[in-house]
């Protein structure tokens, strides 16, 4: 049956990040399955996948705990990275991570200098634009340089 496949999946996977110490939470379908079940049994709907939150310092842990149990990214593990760092871009080039988007870190500084902006009684405009790409093999390798 369906449901037991991504019950035995959601349960190899955390025992397989559980058993290399690697700090994780379970999110997307699951987790709200695991929460509607106990306000309504009868309206939980399981999902087809097991998404997993990790810390970006954890991913390597993560993956080749995965690793060693059989998994292979790209095809058994889609890994996404938000976070544009060096490390998940290289990781991105040599085929352990699907895709990278860097949600911009150098939006902190604009966004503390509109708030001094701001306190010193100085008009702002109404919106900060922050730009945020996204990385593939494609494109990755010449990102690689301004990544941090």
């Amino acid at each position: 049956m369906a449901i037991e496949r991504i019950r035995f999946r959601l349960q190899r996977t955390t025992t397989t990040l559980d058993a290399a110490q690697v700090p994780y939470a379970i999110i997307g379908g699951n987790a709200v399955a695991e929460w509607v079940g106990r306000v309504d049994e009868g309206a939980v709907r399981f999902t087809r996948d097991v998404d997993v939150l990790i810390h970006r310092k954890d991913l390597p842990a993560a993956i080749a705990a995965m690793e060693a149990a059989g998994k292979v990214p790209g095809k058994d593990l889609i890994i996404a990275s938000i976070d544009g760092t060096k490390d998940a871009t290289q990781a991105l080039l040599d085929g352990k991570i699907l895709v990278v988007v860097e949600c911009n870190p150098k939006f902190g500084p604009a966004a503390f200098a509109a708030i001094e902006k701001y306190g010193n009684g100085e008009m702002l405009e109404p919106r900060l634009v922050n730009i945020d790409r996204v990385f593939t093999k494609e494109n990755a390798a010449e990102y690689m340089p301004e990544a941090y």
